[in-house]
């Protein structure tokens, strides 16, 4: 395998991020109208990070997370929301999807972020794996299964 490098970005209209993205949602046959616009509003809505995995000018995996402010009048929790995570359909099967997941976690823990969260309706046996949880009594508005690590 040749030399895959790591980047932490949050700037989201880069070519290689971008291809890999529609790449992403083309599998999941997902139409974007504007996809510059729809980039754009990933940039502006602040907050957005991904590690992005590339191998010479080629992205083969993503995952994008943000920090999500769980708050009402008394409590008030952090949480990394994992928004999206992809890897090249030839680079699956080896492990890159959970070390993506563990550096969003190495990152939480760095920041005293104690939970990641994330949704899903295709992989639910990556995320158990990767000591992730099925969590009821969190209610996705997309109706997906919600998953937890405490960390």
């Amino acid at each position: 395998m040749k030399e895959i490098n790591k980047q932490l970005i949050n700037n989201f209209t880069e070519t290689s991020f971008m291809n890999a993205f529609q790449t992403y949602f083309a599998e999941f046959e997902i139409v974007v109208d504007d996809w510059e616009k729809f980039f754009q509003e990933m940039n502006e809505e602040k907050g957005n990070q991904a590690f992005v995995l590339t191998e010479k000018e080629n992205t083969i995996a993503f995952i994008l997370f943000r920090i999500e402010e769980l708050s009402n009048w008394f409590f008030h929790e952090e949480v990394y929301f994992i928004r999206e995570l992809w890897v090249s359909p030839r680079f699956r099967k080896q492990n890159i999807a959970s070390n993506l997941l563990n550096q969003v976690e190495n990152l939480a823990k760095i920041k005293k972020i104690h939970k990641l969260i994330l949704t899903t309706d295709s992989d639910a046996e990556l995320y158990l794996k990767n000591d992730f949880r099925m969590d009821d009594s969190y209610r996705a508005k997309n109706k997906d299964q919600v998953f937890v690590k405490n960390i």
